[in-house]
């Protein structure tokens, strides 16, 4: 079997590619006009087939391919009715379609798997499936589908009643699987489900790939059912992950999606978990993670599992604290030890390369070694953190420029670059005596990528009305903050460099919330409170002010980005470069920088991360 790798695709959170598994089932594998077909529908519509082959039941049984595959199914097909995790909208969705009660139904005894039912009936695989596609089927769930059945008086709900003859079909000696294995870069998930059409084929839109076979089996001397539906193509990001896994033995880190979230902090455990398709919370009410994620693209998926990864570690700090607290605070690390690796494409990697080697001379030449670190930033806030942190600084503005273009899809790179941008000025200086230079840049951008700066004018009556204008802007959305941090060490020609998001909703305009906006743009006005208001700071807001805390809903992520500087990451890359720091308490870095700690009022402002803050807060206590 030829192995896939995926040979470019970009890992930066507002564009990932989607890639997807489809493959020709059984019944039609070996039909070379249905193949011919269906790879035609596919590259009308723009998607690209990156690698395709064929595999033989015999493989497909020795490998237990079909089982893990279908795992959802399969799982859901063995487990006793009882004992399967169902959410609130299965069993809405069931009562809507059987004018009956889940509940109900399980303690009366009417629901019943597909095995319990052969034995209840005493008959195989076969006449089950016969009996199950002359029935009327619906899909109440992922990987879950019932069908009524009257047995002596009593009504029965029977559950995947399809999967015992379905599992034989492809690993029976003569069977075999043509697989493909696409990518739509202009084509979304739900135009690209589209196109497969519905799961049951006599529903399906005929201009869908199962809509045009169920029109034309004759054409092609194809049965097609509901079951033998012609093709398979992947629901979802994490479904397209977990059969790549599956089919081509590839690591999640060479598929989009689970490179994003290994780079977002999450261990193959975690993935794992994620893969069983769990009940979470979404938009306040229990459904299974895999019913949400169908028909979204990567970059979607992307960001609903790392909210559900917010609470599913939420819980794990509950239940074992010691363990839990410090994994989910210390932020998975995966730092990129090259020498300027992006190596911006305006300068040429040749001669950043050069100039960093001529640097390195000047800095090894000189023998005296100097424990600060220069900060290439004026920032009052990423001063006071590298203070908290412990560290020898000097402090000096870089002459380089900040410039962002207004619209953009790559704010992690454009973060870097702008960030690394701001060494060379430093490394050009041949009577610089730091080794260590460490540089930031952050970023806000809005749900439609549009970048929000800082406030702009001539005067200060004018800068005021642009802080307003930005500040009204933001009430009641969503926005992110991007932060990247740059750490070079000169003695060991090496560069650090890092990226976080942090998600921001701020609360909805009502008189309260616009009485402390008013006050907060007020602060700008009094000459005494330095650094206080919204002039001078991305977004015209500081985190860190209480005012803004107060207006804040939802904190998503880490807190300090927003503030300006990473502090887990930027620690990480210090080390690296042998800074001894001191023991930084996160619950104590919070209080030292809003002052009073209003445990009550901070606990309900804010969800998620900010919430572990303080969980962890009270453990440290």
């Amino acid at each position: 079997m030829q192995k896939f790798k995926i040979i470019a695709y970009n890992t930066n959170v507002a564009g990932l590619k989607n890639i997807a598994f489809v493959f020709i089932k059984p019944h039609a594998a070996a039909n070379n006009a249905a193949q011919e077909f269906i790879e035609q529908s596919l590259a009308k519509k723009g998607i690209n087939i990156l690698s395709s082959d064929t595999i033989s039941g015999k493989e497909i049984r020795q490998k237990n391919i079909i089982d893990r595959h279908y795992s959802e199914i399969s799982k859901k097909s063995a487990v006793k009715p009882a004992d399967l995790e169902i959410s609130s909208e299965v069993k809405t969705k069931f009562a809507d379609i059987f004018q009956a009660n889940w509940d109900k139904a399980i303690t009366q005894k009417q629901m019943i798997n597909g095995f319990e039912f052969m034995k209840l009936l005493n008959i195989d695989a076969k006449q089950l499936n016969e009996l199950w596609e002359k029935a009327e089927r619906h899909k109440i769930g992922s990987g879950l589908y019932a069908i009524e059945y009257l047995h002596r008086g009593q009504k029965l709900y029977v559950l995947n009643g399809f999967y015992p003859a379905m599992q034989a079909k492809y690993t029976n000696e003569d069977s075999q699987v043509r697989y493909y294995i696409v990518s739509f870069p202009q084509t979304g998930w739900q135009e690209f489900r589209k196109l497969i059409g519905s799961t049951d084929p006599q529903k399906a839109d005929l201009n869908s790939i199962r809509g045009y076979f169920q029109q034309h089996q004759d054409d092609y001397g194809l049965m097609v059912t509901n079951q033998d539906n012609v093709v398979h193509a992947s629901a979802s990001a994490l479904e397209a992950m977990q059969e790549l896994m599956i089919w081509q033995n590839i690591q999640p880190q060479e598929h989009p999606l689970g490179n994003a979230l290994l780079e977002n902090g999450l261990t193959q455990e975690d993935l794992e978990y994620f893969q069983t398709n769990p009940v979470i919370s979404y938009k306040g009410e229990k459904t299974n993670l895999w019913n949400i994620l169908e028909d979204r693209n990567t970059t979607d998926a992307l960001d609903i599992i790392l909210e559900a990864y917010s609470y599913y570690m939420t819980d794990k700090i509950e239940a074992e604290p010691a363990v839990y607290t410090k994994k989910f605070l210390g932020f998975t690390e995966k730092l990129q030890t090259e020498i300027v690796g992006l190596l911006f494409e305006k300068f040429g990697n040749q001669s950043v390369a050069a100039l960093f080697k001529e640097i390195a001379l000047i800095h090894v030449q000189n023998p005296l070694i100097n424990e600060e670190v220069l900060l290439a930033s004026k920032s009052p806030r990423r001063q006071y953190l590298l203070e908290q942190m412990g560290v020898k600084f000097i402090s000096l503005e870089s002459s380089s420029s900040e410039h962002k273009p207004a619209v953009c899809t790559n704010f992690n790179n454009i973060t870097k670059t702008v960030a690394a941008m701001k060494l060379l000025p430093f490394l050009k200086n041949k009577d610089l005596k730091q080794q260590i230079i460490l540089t930031s840049d952050t970023l806000l951008y809005l749900h439609d990528k549009s970048v929000v700066g800082k406030a702009e004018g001539k005067t200060k009556a004018e800068q005021l009305k642009a802080a307003e204008k930005i500040l009204y802007s933001l009430m009641g959305k969503e926005h992110r903050v991007c932060s990247s941090v740059v750490v070079f060490d000169a003695s060991k020609m090496a560069m650090y460099i890092s990226s976080v998001q942090t998600r921001i909703i701020y609360k909805k305009l009502d008189s309260s919330t616009d009485e402390l906006l008013k006050k907060y743009i007020s602060l700008a006005l009094d000459d005494e409170l330095k650094n206080r208001g919204p002039l001078g700071k991305a977004g015209a807001y500081g985190l860190q002010e209480p005012e803004i805390l107060q207006l804040m809903e939802k904190v998503i992520g880490d807190p300090f980005t927003v503030i300006g500087l990473p502090v887990r990451k930027t620690e990480t890359m210090l080390k690296k470069c042998g800074i001894k720091l001191k023991e930084i308490k996160p619950a104590d870095l919070y209080q030292s920088i809003w002052g009073i700690w209003d445990k009550q009022k901070y606990y309900t402002l804010n969800d998620r991360q900010v919430n572990l803050l303080d969980l962890a807060f009270k453990i440290i206590e």
